[in-house]
């Protein structure tokens, strides 16, 4: 009755470990990214190429799953051993200690980023990895940035890190930057960014798009 029953999740495609082979599609400052036979993209960390010269787009591109992108993210790809207990003993002392943690972006997600942890996964909420309402994230994947861990529970099944704290410091920074470069008197261009009953909201692109009334 009602047809076979439908399992709890898909099947993965690849396994932890799995070794792969793909081709370069891209290379950037932080990562390799593999296209895995049109399969699936995987990312390679460029701190793993030291005695080597960096591959280049279309060349030929072997290595080991070290995470599988479960909520839609990239593969993460590794030719170094992921001891995932060692994972989770850094990631537990980071969340006690708020330290900051490397992890890598493998995808932009339903409100948020998927982030790589040394092969665990974490969720980042939209509005800790970019403080402008409704951007598109997209710009963050592939990216190695470091990270808050605000949440680890469920040993290691259940992480969300957070960049609020980072990005927080470095606006208060760019503003007081940027309002060294505005006196009484001087012209700017600005960009009307509200318009209410009792004026307008205008951002000043040349000086860090501060805003005022």
């Amino acid at each position: 009755k009602g047809g076979p029953p439908r399992p709890d999740r898909e099947r993965q495609a690849f396994s932890i470990g799995e070794e792969v082979f793909g081709r370069v599609s891209k290379v950037t400052d932080s990562a390799v990214w593999i296209d895995i036979a049109g399969k699936a993209t995987g990312l390679f960390a460029r701190q793993e190429i030291i005695d080597e010269e960096p591959p280049a787009e279309g060349d030929q591109f072997i290595a080991t799953v070290a995470s599988s992108g479960v909520r839609g993210g990239m593969l993460m790809l590794s030719r170094l051993p992921i001891i995932l207990e060692e994972s989770r003993k850094l990631l537990e002392a980071a969340a006690q200690n708020a330290e900051p943690v490397k992890g890598f972006v493998t995808g932009a997600v339903k409100g948020g980023l998927e982030v790589d942890l040394g092969g665990l996964r974490a969720f980042a909420p939209a509005s800790h990895v970019d403080l402008r309402h409704g951007a598109d994230l997209n710009y963050l994947v592939g990216q190695r940035l470091d990270f808050i861990v605000t949440q680890y529970a469920k040993k290691g099944r259940d992480i969300v890190v957070s960049r609020r704290k980072m990005l927080e410091g470095d606006a208060h920074k760019l503003r007081a930057e940027a309002l060294t470069k505005i006196e009484p008197g001087t012209i700017h261009k600005g960009i009307v960014r509200k318009v209410v009953a009792w004026g307008v909201f205008v951002a000043l692109p040349d000086a860090g798009h501060v805003e005022g009334l």
